[in-house]
C-alpha cells in the first residue's frame, strides 16, 4: 500500500502494535477507510456490522466471547466483502500454519488419530472449547462433524477420505490457567500445546524432533499484519466461517451434553 492505513483501537496492546508497523498504519479516530478494532465482548456481531456500516475497510474482533454460530454464520454472509480478522486466545494463525507446515515434508504419511485435550474455568470453556475444536480441525486436515460421544469425550471425524477420528475432551477447572494440548499420531508426530502466553508446536518425523521457532509476535500485532495483508492481496480473511463451524460443532457437543 502507498500510504499509512488508519486504526481505531481502545487497547493499549493494539496501540502498542499499531506503533511497531509505522509505515503501514496510524492511530486514528475515524472509522471510514480505516482498520477498526472491535472487542469480543457481548454481543460483538453488531460491532463487526456497526464498524461495516461506518465505511471500515478491515475489521478485527479482539478474543471474541461465546455467540451463537448462527449468528457468526450470518454475519459471515452479511460482511462478506470485508475482511474480519479474529484474535482468538488459544489459537493462533501462525501457529496453526506451523503445524501444518510440519507435516508438509516428504513421507510424513497420513494422519491416523487425533487427541485434544483442554481445560478452563467455567468463564472460558466456551471459548476454549471452541478453540480445541479449530486445533482438531487443522490437526486432521479435514472439516469436522461429531462422531460419538460419551462423558466428557467426544469423537470427531473429518470430511477426508479415510475419515480421520478426532479425541475431543475439554473439561471444567476451578482455578489456575486455560490450556490445549493437541497431538496427531502417524509416521509423523505433531504436539501442540497452547496456553494464554504462548503456542509450541513440534514435529516428530523420520529426520527426528523438531520443534517450529518460536513466535514472538504479539497477538495483537500478529491481527493487525493479517488485516493489513489481506487488504493488500485484495482477498478476505476466513475466520468468521472457520468460528462459524467451530461454535456450532461445540453447541452440538455441549446440547448433546458431551462436553
Amino acid at each position: 500500500m502507498s500510504s499509512a492505513i488508519g486504526v481505531v483501537c481502545n487497547d493499549l496492546a493494539y496501540g502498542a502494535a499499531v506503533a511497531e508497523l509505522p509505515q503501514r498504519t496510524r492511530r486514528t479516530r475515524d472509522a471510514p477507510a480505516a482498520i477498526v478494532v472491535v472487542s469480543g465482548n457481548g454481543n460483538w456481531c453488531d460491532g463487526v456490522r456497526s464498524a461495516a456500516a461506518g465505511g471500515a475497510l478491515a475489521v478485527i474482533v479482539s478474543h471474541p466471547g461465546v455467540v451463537p454460530g448462527a449468528d457468526i454464520r450470518a454475519l459471515s454472509g452479511a460482511v462478506a466483502d470485508l475482511p474480519v480478522v479474529l484474535e482468538r486466545l488459544h489459537f493462533r494463525q501462525d501457529a496453526a500454519f506451523d503445524a501444518v507446515a510440519g507435516r508438509a515434508e516428504p513421507d510424513s504419511g497420513d494422519v491416523r488419530l487425533v487427541a485434544v485435550d483442554g481445560a478452563a474455568v467455567a468463564a472460558q470453556v466456551g471459548t476454549v472449547l471452541r478453540d480445541a475444536i479449530a486445533w482438531a480441525r487443522v490437526l486432521t486436515g479435514g472439516t469436522l462433524g461429531r462422531h460419538a460421544a460419551s462423558g466428557a469425550l467426544a469423537l470427531l471425524n473429518d470430511s477426508g477420505p479415510k475419515g480421520v477420528v478426532a479425541a475431543l475432551n475439554v473439561v471444567e477447572v476451578d482455578a489456575g490457567d486455560s490450556w490445549i494440548r493437541g497431538h496427531a499420531l502417524g509416521e509423523t508426530r505433531t504436539e501442540v500445546e497452547v496456553t494464554t502466553e504462548r503456542t509450541v508446536v513440534s514435529t516428530t518425523g523420520q529426520q527426528g524432533p523438531g520443534v517450529a521457532p518460536t513466535r514472538f509476535e504479539t497477538p495483537q500485532r500478529l491481527a493487525l499484519r493479517r488485516a493489513l495483508d489481506a487488504l493488500d492481496d485484495r482477498g478476505v480473511a476466513v475466520d468468521l466461517a472457520e468460528l462459524a463451524a467451530d461454535a456450532e460443532l461445540a453447541e452440538l457437543l455441549t446440547e448433546a451434553r458431551s462436553l
